[in-house]
């Protein structure tokens, strides 16, 4: 998943989530640290259980009888880490500088195709394919349309997961083409914008065969 944004942390939900995030806690251990109460904690917990960030882990004794206990998921905590941008940025920064220009695209095609790996999509219509990529970018944390237009099939993100790093090195976008072209099986090419923000724009050509049907 995408990161959390600073905008989210700020909320009480986002509250909740940073204080699970250094260690398990109760419905009454969260409100007494946020000074709210249990029923607004319930309700914030139920929709983070909602979106795969919370969930369960145990029981602990109290006074009464035994409350709950909830912790992050692995989701939550890939969301509130956004460690890896940097980290990937630098390191295609010294890839960069080590390895000649058609390495460092050949390395990162490989990194696609890892990436395509135990996918579904190589099947079926190059529509239901496209679709398919289309789903792996956003699992990605990418937000990602799909149209059709002049004989193409467009994947255009409007947000790009591996932003920072495209910016910097443009290059980057050659391991989500090449992901790409391993699921649909088909010829991509990469129009993607590398500014700031970074968007996505990959175009797979049609067969004249596919053409018809998806004019038909």
């Amino acid at each position: 998943m995408a990161p959390l944004n600073r905008k989210f942390l700020e909320t009480t939900r986002g509250k909740v989530l940073a204080l699970l995030q250094r260690e398990s806690r109760t419905v009454d251990e969260i409100a007494t640290a946020l000074q709210i109460t249990d029923n607004a904690v319930r309700a914030h917990i139920m929709s983070l259980e909602r979106d795969g960030l919370v969930t369960r882990r145990g029981s602990r004794p109290t006074g009464t009888r035994p409350a709950y206990a909830y912790e992050l998921t692995p989701d939550a905590l890939r969301g509130l880490s956004d460690a890896s941008r940097p980290v990937l940025s630098s390191l295609l920064g010294v890839l960069g500088e080590r390895l000649p220009q058609q390495e460092l695209e050949s390395v990162l095609a490989e990194v696609g195709r890892r990436l395509a790996e135990g996918r579904d999509g190589t099947t079926g219509s190059i529509r239901t394919r496209a679709e398919a990529a289309a789903d792996a970018l956003r699992d990605l944390g990418g937000v990602v349309d799909i149209e059709e237009a002049n004989g193409k099939i467009i994947l255009r993100g409007l947000y790009c997961p591996l932003g920072d790093a495209v910016s910097a090195h443009p290059v980057t976008c050659n391991a989500a083409r090449s992901m790409i072209g391993e699921i649909v099986q088909a010829p991509v090419m990469e129009c993607c914008e590398h500014g700031t923000p970074s968007r996505c724009k990959f175009e797979i050509m049609l067969d004249s065969e596919e053409g018809d049907r998806a004019v038909a």
